[in-house]
């Protein structure tokens, strides 16, 4: 590379690095889950509360509050203020100290929903309902009292709905507020007005990965969901937004006997993969034998083994390179810099609760180093394939 502003420098990597590791180790001494659907919904969200509760609960939460917008509400969007209102009162009650972790609250939408210039994303019963209320109804509950409790609050909110990429934030916020969403905007969700099928829908999908994650990793963040979801489907392509922060939230999930966790609410298919950790490589001004280079080196040398963040390689080109191997999120962060490149992705196939097979899989041919000991830790029987389209799109 001639142009030295193609690339970043090494203090540039390490301070986002530094910003997803801070993420990563977050810790939630508290999770609640709330659930919204309209009375007079023709589109089956009733039907897919199972699939947000066998989500949530594979993360952890054994219960979901779950509020019905009547079809006598004249004005739901202050019912939903009011309700949400109470429920993030209640587990700010019963979280302890703030210096215990934060508060996490996962808000999940199903239903009917429709973008418009001035009021941004809404929702309704049906398109001939007239009582609605806003995407942004749901962030300003949060919002406000993330920002009058002394426990840190992050929020997710998961919208399987027409035109739900759409969504946006238009107020202040401290925490990490995260979006996903079942299809972009100008995109329809559902194929009939007739209902889902519930085996398929984007919460299903999303209940399925954290089902099959649960059984192979100790975490997740909700980026690595949504690409897993977005693996199941190749007709509607979902959305990851981070409304706020630079990182997906990641959950730990609960210590349970193998027995007692929770099974997918619809059939797997084997072909499914879940994204663990890519190879990529990190271009950046300064020389292999710089103090910058040493400092970076050093500081991913001293991590926790659990991060994930382990350095693979350093050579010199036009530019000095750094190979890494990270989790998929973290390359998801860092790829916003210059001079980044995906190598491979690493990916598990699920074959039964007990046992995965896991498979490297290449995405581009990368340059063969010239001492075998800095090649990538790779076994000799693993299978190559491309995914691309897996772990190439735009998130």
């Amino acid at each position: 590379m001639d142009d030295t502003q193609q690339v970043a420098s090494a203090a540039e990597i390490q301070g986002t690095l530094e910003r997803c590791v801070h993420q990563r180790q977050r810790y939630y001494q508290r999770l609640s889950a709330f659930a919204i659907r309209f009375e007079e919904d023709n589109t089956g969200a009733e039907q897919d509360l199972p699939n947000f509760k066998s989500l949530v609960r594979a993360l952890g939460i054994d219960s979901v509050e779950e509020c019905v917008l009547l079809a006598s509400d004249r004005t739901p969007g202050w019912t939903i203020m009011s309700k949400i209102r109470e429920h993030l009162l209640d587990g700010l009650q019963k979280c302890l100290d703030p210096q215990f972790g934060r508060y996490l609250v996962i808000i999940h939408y199903s239903g009917h929903g429709a973008y418009g210039p001035q009021q941004g994303l809404w929702f309704n019963a049906n398109p001939q309902s007239k009582p609605s209320f806003t995407f942004n109804t749901l962030t300003e509950a949060v919002s406000i009292h993330s920002q009058q409790s002394d426990v840190s609050m992050d929020a997710v909110f998961i919208i399987d709905s027409c035109e739900a990429g759409s969504a946006g934030l238009t107020v202040r916020v401290d925490g990490t507020f995260e979006l996903l969403a079942a299809v972009p905007e100008q995109k329809t969700a559902f194929g009939t007005s007739a209902g889902q099928n519930q085996k398929r829908t984007f919460t299903a999908k999303l209940a399925n990965a954290a089902a099959i994650a649960q059984g192979k990793a100790r975490s997740v963040d909700f980026a690595e969901l949504l690409d897993s979801a977005y693996s199941l489907s190749s007709a509607k392509f979902p959305v990851h937004k981070l409304l706020s922060g630079s990182v997906s939230i990641r959950v730990k999930f609960p210590c349970r006997a193998h027995a007692n966790l929770p099974q997918p609410p619809a059939p797997l298919p084997l072909s499914m993969k879940v994204p663990t950790k890519v190879l990529f490589s990190c271009h950046f001004l300064e020389d292999p034998a710089s103090e910058a280079t040493k400092k970076l080196r050093f500081w991913i040398e001293l991590l926790d083994p659990d991060i994930g963040l382990q350095v693979t390689g350093v050579f010199q080109t036009e530019s000095t390179v750094l190979i890494l191997l990270a989790p998929y999120t973290v390359f998801c962060t860092i790829r916003t810099l210059p001079g980044i490149t995906l190598i491979a992705g690493r990916a598990s196939t699920p074959q039964t609760p007990a046992t995965t097979t896991e498979e490297s899989v290449l995405t581009t041919t990368p340059r063969q180093p010239d001492r075998q000991e800095n090649k990538p830790p790779y076994k000799q029987s693993l299978h190559y394939t491309t995914i691309e389209k897996d772990l190439g799109h735009e998130h």
